[in-house]
């Protein structure tokens, strides 16, 4: 002690008399108190859960890949029993009394440690996620509620699992050899009308256990909304969203299905002209048409000499990728680097790994790119999360990783890998979220990205479509890949025109399909019943059994918020300017900053 006093005083007398401190760095730190160098271990209560949600996420989300993507059956199993036990855990730490009581002192009166207007933010995030799991039930109602979510989770992935599963009929019900009648899909291209009709008959042939397992799926969703106080599941899925209500969605959805009819049914009746006219046939029109009729109308309207084959040359994947990364480096000076991979960290080798560059130097992330079709791959487009990027407790970032995983076809021999205009427009798609995930850098992984309000995380995505479909974007890069000619800008136009053929059937069809989960999750879960078939002009018997085929009964549609946002974000930007990406384009300013703020 008296040591260190005079080691003290004689500093100060050099401080003092010469102004300069001659002590080296280690004289001077032993010369200060101990506790000046130690870091704090105080962190906010939102910090603290945030650190535990990342750790259950590092677990979830990958384990959820893995469950979808996986080639080996043996993985895929134990993933899916790990998002059981994980989404498990979750929900009873999600009715943990202990922890919601202290965040709630938090909410309520203020942290410890100082905090700003993104930490109370966050923190009353996570307390709403606590109340969307009945946190304030009394104990036995809380234990009911986490043997209702795990009942959830077993019975949608089973009923996930249905939609993909190829149909058996009895032969009894079709002219055809064999025991059974097995089809795989509705086959609704194929030139054949009969072979068409047959595959659709038995493709959504009723399936009383894939009834059932909705059914049941419904029954539990109700009650578990119920339990925790909301009117309906649709009531508890909507609260925190841009779409407010259920009734306010169901006020929008039936003004777009009333709005759509009038074009819808003039469609129809052209659909059965070409039927009449370009098939030779006297039989009515029927849902089994629609999609190759619509494909016929699609190739007279395309320019002469001219097919959806004979521009694939001009969209290899190489060239869009090119494209879409000179459309980041133009918006947000953000660029793609396809790197090398380590041993063993890959699941499939058709995979590529893309790490995501600011300014061609600092590292945003990883986008891992599985792109072709493969043995038990997920038919469907999606991004995954493995990663959400979060400030870590020693200050530095970790860094996002996502998945895309699209079914693209496979490279030959011959040339690489063509895409269609869909193929191209869902991969401008699903790299609109997987550049959300990048660009979003938040403190907190709870929020970071996608992970945020349902209908407001697809707007970037959709936004990224409006580039897909818009002929100047895709003039930029559109070349043949071996004589690297560039498609005529008026042949684009022409193609793009020709995709809106009979476009508002389709929306009526989707209209019909966000309809019918709002009827199932607002507790009308009787299947058949209390549907007004005025909101589709096609018969609804074969729709309300297709949604036994689609995740339709399992994701409740909140999309109309996310709509009205793109449309009104890209039609203020790009229509002002002749060039996409030139000089004083709004879109160069309104979409970063937009990014920004999400």
């Amino acid at each position: 002690m008296l040591y260190r006093r005079s080691l003290l005083q004689k500093s100060a007398f050099y401080l003092h008399n010469r102004y300069v401190n001659t002590l080296t760095a280690l004289s001077t730190a032993f010369n200060s108190r101990p506790d000046s160098f130690h870091k704090s271990n105080l962190f906010s209560k939102q910090t603290v859960f945030d650190h535990l949600s990342n750790t259950l996420c590092k677990v979830a989300d990958l384990a959820e890949f893995i469950r979808m993507a996986h080639p080996s059956i043996s993985f895929s199993s134990a993933a899916e029993s790990a998002c059981v036990s994980i989404g498990s855990l979750v929900e009873k730490l999600n009715t943990n009394k202990a922890l919601y009581d202290s965040l709630h002192e938090v909410v309520k009166n203020g942290d410890k440690v100082p905090t700003t207007e993104v930490d109370d933010h966050v923190a009353k995030l996570f307390l709403f996620d606590f109340e969307q799991s009945g946190i304030h039930l009394e104990e036995a109602k809380r234990i009911k509620f986490v043997e209702l979510n795990e009942r959830i989770l077993t019975l949608g992935q089973k009923f996930l699992r249905g939609t993909l599963e190829p149909r058996a009929a009895p032969k009894d019900n079709f002219a055809m050899d064999g025991n059974n009648v097995v089809v795989g899909g509705m086959l609704a291209d194929n030139a054949v009308e009969l072979t068409r009709e047959a595959a659709y008959k038995v493709y959504l042939y009723p399936d009383q256990d894939q009834e059932e397992r909705l059914r049941a799926l419904l029954r539990a969703r109700h009650e578990m909304a119920s339990l925790c106080g909301f009117p309906s599941f649709a009531h508890r899925a909507m609260r925190g969203s841009l779409a407010e209500t259920p009734q306010l969605v169901q006020e929008f959805l039936t003004k777009l299905s009333e709005s759509v009819r009038p074009e819808a049914e003039t469609e129809i009746c052209e659909m059965a002209e070409i039927k009449r006219n370009h098939c030779s046939s006297s039989r009515p029109l029927a849902p089994w048409d629609v999609s190759f009729l619509t494909g016929i109308a699609r190739y007279h309207n395309m320019p002469k000499g001219i097919t959806a084959e004979t521009i694939l040359p001009y969209l290899s994947l190489g060239t869009v990728m090119e494209g879409l990364n000179d459309l980041f480096i133009d918006l947000f000076n953000v660029s793609l680097k396809v790197e090398e991979s380590l041993p063993g960290e890959l699941w499939s080798n058709d995979v590529y790994k893309v790490g995501v560059y600011y300014n061609t130097t600092e590292r945003l992330g990883y986008i891992y790119c599985d792109f072709f079709e493969h043995h038990r791959k997920a038919n469907q487009d999606c991004h995954f999360t493995i990663l959400g990027g979060k400030t870590l407790e020693d200050g530095t970032y970790q860094d996002p990783v996502v998945v895309l995983l699209l079914n693209l076809p496979n490279p030959t021999w011959s040339g690489p890998c063509l895409l269609s205009l869909p193929m191209m427009e869902n991969l401008f798609h699903e790299m609109g979220h997987a550049l959300h995930s990048m660009l979003a850098r938040t403190h907190y992984q709870h929020v970071t990205g996608t992970r945020c309000s349902t209908d407001f995380a697809e707007v970037p995505s959709i936004l990224m479509e409006y580039f897909a479909n818009d002929s100047r974007v895709i003039h930029r890069f559109a070349r043949h890949f071996q004589t690297n000619e560039k498609l005529p800008l008026d042949v684009i136009e022409k193609i793009l025109a020709s995709r809106y053929t009979f476009a508002s059937t389709e929306l009526q069809l989707q209209t019909f399909y966000a309809i019918l989960d709002q009827r199932y999750h607002n507790g009308e879960i009787l299947l058949k019943r209390h549907l007004n078939h005025g909101h589709f002009s096609r018969s609804a018997e074969r729709t309300l059994q297709s949604s036994l085929r689609t995740e339709h009964g399992v994701a409740i549609e909140i999309w109309a918020s996310r709509w009205l946002w793109c449309e009104r974000g890209w039609h203020e930007t790009s229509s002002r300017s002749p060039s996409v990406m030139g000089e004083g384009n709004p879109l160069k300013i309104w979409w970063p900053n937009f990014w920004v703020k999400m």
